[in-house]
């Protein structure tokens, strides 16, 4: 079970709020050309642990580290988010790539090992994109990659870093995947107004 966030086709979220249409809105300045896709672990705290209908419901599963949410993203070259999805937090990555880059229009996508699957590759291919991805080690025949161009994925790592500065973002405390997803859209809207993208 998964929760997909397509910035472009959002909803108003919160009591009629159009807060998804405000983050689509937002002028990117460019940077459409690249996409960087990657995923982060978001611990649940004890307070969002028993939802209505129980956690099966919700995207939340037990991994070593205690239960777990996973949010998986694809920003531009400016570090503007393009898609977001949230899964549960023992979910692959490589899984949920092609539903990250079902509205994305870029001409390259850059990708971490975990990423570098013969399936994945294709899709991204049949979209008119270009790969760039370092090879899993065990992979019989390596495809090279633009290494110059790979250093600009720790741009997708930003995002990351500057939505877990806020709380209710590194931490879960939320029991219901909606409410969870509407602070993390709160959390983008306001780091791009305040120009920190």
């Amino acid at each position: 079970m998964c929760l997909a966030f397509p910035l472009r086709a959002l909803q108003p979220l919160g009591q009629g709020r159009a807060l998804g249409l405000a983050i689509q809105q937002m002028d990117s300045h460019g940077g459409k050309n690249l996409c960087m896709i990657d995923s982060t672990h978001i611990k649940v705290h004890r307070d969002g642990v028993n939802p209505a209908g129980g956690k099966e419901k919700q995207v939340m599963k037990r991994t070593k580290d205690g239960l777990n949410t996973k949010l998986h993203t694809a920003v531009d070259g400016r570090c503007q988010p393009q898609s977001l999805i949230l899964t549960a937090g023992s979910e692959a990555d490589v899984v949920h790539a092609p539903a990250l880059l079902e509205s994305v229009e870029a001409r390259k996508v850059l990708m971490d090992k975990v990423y570098d699957s013969d399936a994945l590759l294709e899709i991204i291919a049949s979209k008119g994109m270009k790969a760039c991805t370092p090879p899993r080690s065990n992979r019989v025949a390596p495809v090279a990659y633009d290494k110059e161009l790979y250093k600009k994925r720790h741009c997708v790592e930003n995002f990351f870093e500057k939505i877990k500065r806020m709380r209710r973002i590194s931490t879960r405390y939320d029991k219901t995947d909606v409410s969870f997803m509407a602070f993390v859209l709160l959390s983008i809207c306001t780091l791009s107004l305040r120009n920190q993208f």
